[in-house]
């Protein structure tokens, strides 16, 4: 008798440490995401805050255009915006309004500076085919639709960081705006991943070596 009491009590402690112990963590896991959500707010409102500026900027520059190099810099404050946008995106999901909402408005402030880079390029640098002088449109979509636009991404995102002013513009290809279904459009993008090379389309995968090959003949051509 005095065994099994002993077993009993044994069980009895051995449950309540378990039930403790998932309560903790459903507490730590409660606390994590309410503060991770908190964090993911703040960024919004800065992320906002940004993007009025950028477009202020963008008016500015527009003035002086020829004479300022500033453009490229503009394009580095939209890189470091679309990270904290992925960023959101990764801690409320794809589907958030929140999160959609951003996007839209990113996509069309990455719109005005791409036909800002364009005027650029054909007034100031006289259509300039130097890689340096690259501008990509890339169109991409989620995992499902598009299994190779993480690695097309990462292609990219190479390049821009190699060649000092080349301009890599990302879009979503299932995004609602207007301005988007323009370019879509325009340029015939049907399908992901999907590039915009010195406004010749290109729809499907490209390695490093296959985009540098792509703007290298669009130069040959020229020349």
């Amino acid at each position: 008798m005095q065994r099994k009491k002993f077993s009993t009590h044994k069980t009895i402690t051995v449950l309540l440490l378990t039930i403790i112990i998932f309560s903790l963590g459903i507490l730590m896991g409660n606390y994590n995401t309410s503060k991770k959500f908190s964090k993911v707010i703040g960024l919004s409102d800065s992320l906002r805050l940004e993007t009025q500026g950028v477009e202020v900027i963008h008016d500015i520059l527009k003035e002086n255009l020829c004479e300022s190099d500033d453009v490229l810099y503009l394009n580095d404050d939209l890189y470091k915006l679309s990270e904290r946008l992925a960023y959101m995106e990764s801690a409320l999901g794809q589907d958030n309004e929140q999160v959609k909402a951003l996007k839209e408005e990113y996509f069309i402030i990455e719109a005005r500076h791409w036909t800002l880079a364009k005027t650029r390029a054909k007034n100031c640098l006289n259509n300039s085919k130097d890689i340096n002088s690259t501008i990509i449109l890339y169109f991409y979509g989620n995992k499902e639709l598009c299994p190779r636009c993480m690695e097309q991404g990462t292609v990219l995102t190479y390049l821009r960081e190699k060649y000092n002013g080349m301009k890599i513009y990302s879009f979503d290809i299932k995004s609602e705006s207007s301005v988007v279904n323009v370019i879509k459009k325009i340029y015939d993008i049907d399908g992901v991943p999907g590039l915009v090379v010195n406004d010749k389309p290109y729809v499907g995968y490209l390695n490093t070596e296959g985009v540098i090959n792509l703007i290298e003949a669009q130069q040959n051509s020229v020349s």
